[in-house]
Order: structure tokens, then sequence, then C-alpha cells
């Protein structure tokens, strides 16, 4: 989904999950999401957003929506196509924070980037509706069935992208 925020700071932003939270507690997470230093280059917490975060690019948006929820400490998180739609930078910084917190939190991911679920404890691969394969990756590769295929082929297509 398309995360919103409120015209005002992005500490007002991000009180908004946890109100009690220290600004201590906010820079670790703005560190871990890497933008502590892209707002402490501006005005840090006071840093001001537009209504609904017009001034931040995409993957700024994603990830300060991210340290929003983790400021919740939330048991279980779901990622739904977290990663589309923002830069090769941002996706990176958000499947290596995703990884990070998957030893506190459980994850479930909803991907059509098989590069993103690859190191995934359990991955259900879904055709029309139906679960049509499960196991971890390298199980599914090995059964070179349908998730194998689609896999080498979005390998291939993003090395040729480069």
């Amino acid at each position: 989904h398309n995360p919103y925020f409120f015209k005002g700071t992005v500490k007002e932003n991000l009180h908004i999950a946890n109100p009690n939270a220290t600004n201590e507690e906010i820079d670790s997470l703005l560190r871990d999401v890497h933008l502590y230093d892209f707002l402490y280059e501006q005005q840090g917490l006071e840093t001001y957003l537009s209504e609904n975060s017009g001034n931040f690019s995409g993957g700024q948006k994603q990830r300060l929506a991210i340290a929003r929820t983790l400021l919740q400490d939330p048991e279980i998180l779901i990622f739904d196509e977290a990663t589309s739609n923002i830069d090769e930078e941002s996706e990176e910084i958000i499947m290596k924070l995703i990884r990070k917190i998957t030893c506190k939190t459980t994850i479930i991911i909803i991907s059509h980037r098989l590069s993103n679920v690859k190191l995934s404890d359990n991955i259900y691969y879904m055709s029309d509706g139906e679960v049509k394969e499960q196991g971890t990756h390298e199980e599914l590769i090995n059964a070179q069935k349908d998730y194998a295929i689609l896999y080498q082929h979005q390998k291939h297509l993003e090395k040729y992208a480069k």
C-alpha cells in the first residue's frame, strides 16, 4: 500500500506510531533505514514533510514508513510488494532491514520479485490463486518446476538489464 504522511515534521509523523518513542529510539531506526544522514543534513527530526511527504522520494517515503511501523515493535509484519516502484538502493536497504528484523518479528513477504524471497525460511509459490509449490528457495530450485523456471527467467532479465 502507499503509506500516508501528514503535513508536519518527521518527528510528529513518527510519533503517530509511538508517542512515547525517544529521540534516541527514532534516530536508531532512522539509521537502520538509512535516512538519518539525509534528515540531519536538513533539520533532523524537525524536517518538514509536505502533505503525504511529496518532498521525499518514493524510496525515502517507503523507508520512513518502515521506521514508523517498527516504532510499534510489531510481532508480525506483512510486506506486500514493499520494493515496487522504488530505486535499487532503497530496495537493497529495505531488504537488508527486513532480514535484520526477522530475529524478533515474523515477516511475510508478498512479492513478484523472487530474489526478494530467496532467503525466506519458507516460500509459497502461487499461481491462479492456488499454492502450487512450497519449500525453501533451494528446495524449489532443485524441484525444477514453475518457481525455478520463473526465478531463472527473472535472474536472466536482471542480469541483462545491468
